[in-house]
């Protein structure tokens, strides 16, 4: 029998070192393209509802194993987001806490010092009571020095009239800091408690995928169905890229973004790691070629778009884990799977360098890395052929 040459998202290719991604360069190279209009959109949105239709069916047919995998790291998903938004959202309110705490700290000195020239003025005031502004015209026989004698009285007495309500204002404003300084504190310790609930889940959520990755590889091994696997897995990324295109094909290339066949040998890698495989190299005993790259890459690193797009699908999907599809266009598009977590949603509008997700190992994998797949027309693509040279 000759060897089957299918694809699959599983480990891939290439030995060597990653390119790393180059921002400055693709500023200065390609101007982004316009993102989609309300029609686009429109398009975008039925697309993507037949995708989803696909893969309701496509998670009715899962085994039980494959569930509780699939449910457990979308679990996981959700709470390393939702502890990451706690996380910024805790420094943004302790920034908040130290600014209100120098603003404090200054109106405190200001008040101690106006309220030593309010007791002056209100001294000098009190001393000055039996000088009326009629004893004082009354007791100028020169007309010119009357009258700068009141206009001098008139601004002293303005002075002392200001002096006041400045100091009324920062009694007010040092009242308002002082209550958005506890307001801050309240809420700095909600949010701090928020994230130790949110860190304890995620410890018993971790403990659960754990689990659950056991369970799945036991039922494998008990099946002695690792090729079955792999066959069904490559089978499952087929039929959904077979979906994505037929739902796609006829939304057109958005205005003013440069063709992505025109970039090809200078597009960035999604991510900095050496390559794990080479590109079509057999795996499976032999029957499978790979088709894509693996970068070796730390749990958590960022994944980046290669070229603006818009994602098509953003879910979890059988062999792939956590899998981000963006349709660049002309028929090409990119893969990005067994990610930790996705940061962006079907249907948002991606510019190259965009982080569309976190490196991980879900779907299966034993080792952390950033699976990397192009695509035209359905048919997988050498990435080395399309990304910027190696170091």
């Amino acid at each position: 029998m000759s060897p089957i040459k299918l694809p699959i998202p599983f480990l891939c290719l290439v030995l060597g070192c990653a390119g790393i991604f180059q921002p400055a360069l693709f500023r200065v190279m390609a101007a982004e393209a316009t993102p989609p209009s309300q029609q686009e959109l429109e398009q975008i949105n039925q697309a993507i509802s037949q995708i989803e239709d696909w893969l309701t069916q496509a998670i009715q047919q899962r085994p039980d194993y494959e569930q509780t995998l699939a449910a457990v790291e979308k679990e996981l998903n959700d709470l390393i987001l939702s502890a990451d938004s706690t996380r910024t959202s805790i420094a943004s309110t302790e920034s908040q806490l130290e600014a209100l705490h120098q603003r404090s700290t200054s109106l405190s000195q200001a008040k101690t010092q106006q309220t030593e020239l309010v007791q002056q003025a209100l001294r000098a005031a009190y001393m000055d009571g039996s000088q009326s502004y009629l004893k004082l015209l009354l007791n100028q026989e020169d007309p010119a020095l009357t009258s700068r004698m009141l206009h001098y009285y008139q601004s002293f007495s303005r002075a002392r009239v200001d002096q006041i309500k400045q100091y009324q204002s920062t009694l007010s404003q040092l009242a308002d800091t002082e209550q958005r300084l506890q307001t801050t504190r309240d809420e700095l310790e909600k949010e701090k408690r928020t994230l130790e609930q949110q860190s304890r889940k995620l410890t018993e959520v971790k403990r659960m995928r754990t689990q659950a990755l056991e369970e799945f590889n036991q039922s494998i091994r008990a099946r002695n169905g690792i090729l079955e696997k792999l066959v069904a897995d490559r089978e499952a990324l087929e039929k959904l890229i077979e979906q994505v295109n037929r739902a796609i094909e006829n939304i057109p290339l958005p205005q003013g973004q440069i063709p992505f066949a025109r970039l090809k040998g200078n597009l960035p890698w999604p991510g900095q790691g050496h390559l794990l495989n080479r590109f079509g190299s057999s795996y499976g005993n032999g029957s499978l070629h790979r088709q894509g790259v693996t970068l070796a890459s730390e749990t958590g690193s960022p994944v980046r778009a290669i070229h603006s797009g818009r994602v098509v699908f953003s879910d979890w999907l059988r062999g792939s884990g956590l899998l981000v599809i963006i349709d660049h266009g002309g028929g090409y598009m990119s893969l990005y799977g067994h990610n930790e977590t996705l940061t962006r949603t079907k249907g948002s509008w991606i510019n190259t360098g965009d982080t569309v997700a976190t490196a991980g190992n879900s779907g299966g994998q034993e080792q952390t890395g950033i699976y990397f797949e192009i695509r035209h027309n359905g048919r997988p693509q050498d990435p080395t052929d399309w990304c910027l040279p190696q170091n």
